[in-house]
């Protein structure tokens, strides 16, 4: 069904992915010859992940002076975020801001969060790792409020 040029593209697509295997979909054109017309295969991450503080979500009634949303990487190393869940289970809308634990360093944000919702950002990229080794991930938001975050990440060099 498939020719061999097809056959490398997704063996492409999947390595650069980390996947073992990913699920395609052919269309059968007018000429008896097949397209690709789809593919899932991100299985998320290949690294090995920690989410939370202990691996629980940070809750707080007021986080307007910052909280560590993540624990201390392994030794000598850097968080790298893969995911940040945030819920604003308050009646206003705030903005939360993640930031560098003692520097300061902004990582991401601010993100807006109206009032009673959820939401989810997910880089696709390293682009939100920590400068600085043996820091911890820290949540500040614009207000007093009942809110969630659920940090997911992993350490490296």
């Amino acid at each position: 069904m498939a020719d061999k040029t097809n056959l490398i593209l997704l063996h492409e697509l999947d390595q650069s992915q980390g996947n073992e295997e990913i699920q395609v979909t052919w269309k059968e054109m007018p000429d008896g010859t097949y397209a690709l017309v789809g593919y899932a295969g991100d299985a998320g991450i290949v690294q090995t992940t920690s989410h939370g503080v202990s691996g629980v979500p940070v809750t707080s009634a007021d986080m307007s002076s910052g909280a560590n949303v993540s624990d201390v990487p392994e030794s000598g190393k850097k968080i790298v975020i893969t995911d940040i869940f945030v819920s604003n289970r308050d009646s206003s809308a705030m903005t939360f801001t993640f930031t560098e634990e003692t520097s300061g360093t902004v990582i991401c944000g601010p993100f807006d969060i109206p009032a009673n919702s959820t939401q989810q950002f997910t880089p696709r990229s390293k682009a939100w790792k920590l400068a600085t080794a043996d820091k911890k991930l820290v949540c500040t938001t614009s207000g007093a409020g009942n809110v969630m975050v659920d940090s997911h990440y992993y350490s490296e060099s």
